[in-house]
């Protein structure tokens, strides 16, 4: 599989975790995640918040942060802690498409993060998803071992 064929299975991820949170209750948004410390609301905004980080914003946001990435999590999330679930959404249909950090490695790490973190939201709400099979042929593979 090329490897820029991920960026159409980035959006399905994201556009399917959209999908669920547009359904989400009151309750749900604020019930805890499997992310330590983290509502799903902060789940939420942990998934599209460096689309809307420049470059510029986000090396501040890694030099604030001393280069510890739970520290510039933090940091890159304090923007969104007052948002509304409304808010959240309407952030989440703007990043369907991943842009910035997200959308490096052509879409991967919006595809692996969307669906890491779209069972840290669906588990502990008793959420399961079936993910239909869809003969798009994407598999994955490691490298071969070095002789």
């Amino acid at each position: 599989m090329a490897l820029n064929d991920l960026r159409d299975h980035a959006v399905a991820e994201r556009a399917d975790l959209l999908a669920l949170l547009e359904q989400l209750t009151p309750e749900q948004w604020i019930a805890q995640s499997l992310c330590r410390r983290w509502r799903v609301r902060d789940v939420v905004a942990h998934v599209y918040s460096y689309d809307e980080l420049s470059r510029t914003d986000l090396a501040r946001s890694f030099v604030r942060a001393r280069l510890n990435p739970s520290k510039v999590n933090a940091i890159c999330l304090t923007p969104y802690a007052n948002q509304t679930p409304e808010q959240l959404l309407v952030l989440a249909r703007r990043c369907v498409h991943p842009r910035g950090l997200p959308a490096g490695f052509q879409g991967g790490i919006a595809l692996v993060d969307g669906m890491i973190h779209h069972q840290d939201i669906r588990r502990p709400l008793g959420l399961p998803r079936t993910i239909p099979r869809t003969g798009s042929g994407l598999r994955w593979s490691s490298p071969k071992p070095p002789p």
